[in-house]
C-alpha cells in the first residue's frame, strides 16, 4: 500500500509540472500576442510621438508595457477596447503612461492618458486624443 501512495504522489508532482508548463506557455504566448497587438503598437506610437507627453518623459529611449500593472484588451475588426500601463525610458528619467483605447469605426482612438514621474506623481493627464489618428 505504501508503494502506490509513492507512485501516486508522483502522479501527482508529474501533473502539477504539466500544470505549470502549461501555464508558463500559455502566459508567454499571451503576452507575445498583445506585445504585437493593435492596441499596443498604437499605444506605443502616441507615447513615442505625441508632443505633449514627448515634452514632459523626453524623447523615449525605451517603451515597454509596465507587466506589474494590469493590462486589458478585447477587440476585434470594428471594435474594441484597451486598457495598459506603458514604461517610457529617456534621458530625463523613467515615467509610466497609463493609456485608456477604444476602438471605433476600425480606428484606435486614446481615449485618455497620464503621465506618472518615476515615483508615482502625476504630471500630465489627457482626455479624448487622436480622434483620427496618431
Amino acid at each position: 500500500m505504501e508503494h502506490r501512495s509513492h507512485k501516486d504522489m508522483q502522479k501527482l508532482k508529474r501533473r502539477l509540472v504539466l500544470l505549470a508548463v502549461l501555464f508558463v506557455v500559455i502566459t508567454t504566448v499571451t503576452l507575445m500576442s498583445f506585445l504585437h497587438s493593435e492596441p499596443y503598437q498604437f499605444a506605443t506610437h502616441f507615447a513615442e510621438s505625441d508632443s505633449r507627453v514627448v515634452q514632459i518623459t523626453g524623447k523615449p529611449e525605451k517603451i515597454s508595457l509596465r507587466f506589474s500593472q494590469p493590462f486589458r484588451y478585447a477587440f476585434g475588426d470594428r471594435s474594441g477596447s484597451a486598457n495598459m500601463t506603458l514604461k517610457s525610458t529617456s534621458a530625463q528619467g523613467q515615467f509610466d503612461i497609463e493609456v485608456h483605447l477604444s476602438k471605433r469605426a476600425g480606428r484606435w482612438v486614446i481615449n485618455r492618458a497620464e503621465v506618472f514621474s518615476g515615483a508615482g506623481l502625476p504630471l500630465l493627464q489627457l482626455g479624448q486624443t487622436c480622434p483620427n489618428a496618431c
